[in-house]
């Protein structure tokens, strides 16, 4: 399978640089990957027989002009074979704020991904998300509020949030919350199949921090893909209130 038919996530970012963020000399994708290795999430830089397989293969990634405000970083990314989109979101959104903070201190807004050529097995460990629910006891208590929107899921919409609402915790709630308009797309997002319009909306109460975001998604895409067993594209946002 050719790298541009990979399962492949676009990641962008929200919100804007209090201080620094357009650097002359370093740049996003060197500081994104270079974390990404160091983390084990991207092995496509080790050569065998050290060669292993991680959660991605690095594409692209590249800090936002100030014309497009309120975006202000993008990466992309293709998933390794047999790797659930579900359980890749929290070290995706982790390294990418992360990255983002070595070029200034940042106020993030939100985050969007947008998911293509998603593959079978996408579907098929769809439940391996449920193994997050192991990592609770990492979040403090609920300190933000959020709304999710999913796009491309026009039928399975009461089922998503009936299904989201038996997993509030103390930790995380989910109810739901008229979807409203989301973000516009950059022109160089691929143009999907599904509706630009979002299908579901959801109103999120969080821990603070890139691991509650990541985790909120990953459930969400967990319920999405398992309820949508034929998805091929995947599209949604966290916008914090």
């Amino acid at each position: 399978m050719s790298l541009m038919m990979r399962s492949t996530v676009f990641l962008e970012a929200f919100g804007r640089f209090l201080t620094g963020g357009y650097p002359d000399e370093e740049d996003l994708y060197s500081v994104f990957l270079a974390r990404a290795v160091l983390m084990g999430w991207d092995w496509s830089l080790r050569r065998p027989p050290m060669r292993q397989t991680g959660l991605w293969g690095m594409n692209e990634a590249e800090l936002a002009t100030e014309s497009e405000a309120p975006r202000i970083g993008t990466a992309q990314v293709g998933l390794e074979a047999g790797v659930p989109l579900a359980t890749t979101l929290p070290a995706l959104i982790d390294n990418l704020d992360n990255s983002l903070r070595y070029f200034g201190e940042v106020e993030l807004s939100g985050y969007r991904i947008t998911a293509v050529y998603l593959e079978p097995c996408q579907v098929d460990h769809a439940g391996d998300a449920a193994d997050l629910v192991l990592t609770l006891s990492w979040f403090g208590p609920p300190s933000r509020s959020s709304k999710v929107l999913v796009y491309g899921a026009p039928d399975a919409g009461p089922d998503i949030v009936s299904r989201l609402q038996w997993q509030n915790t103390g930790l995380f709630r989910f109810d739901a919350v008229e979807p409203g308009a989301g973000w516009d797309a950059p022109p160089e997002m691929p143009r999907l199949r599904i509706a630009p319009t979002p299908d579901v909306g959801l109103k999120v109460a969080l821990p603070d921090g890139p691991s509650a975001a990541g985790w909120v998604l990953a459930v969400v895409t967990n319920v999405a893909l398992t309820l949508g067993p034929n998805c091929t594209e995947l599209r949604m946002s966290l916008e914090y209130s």
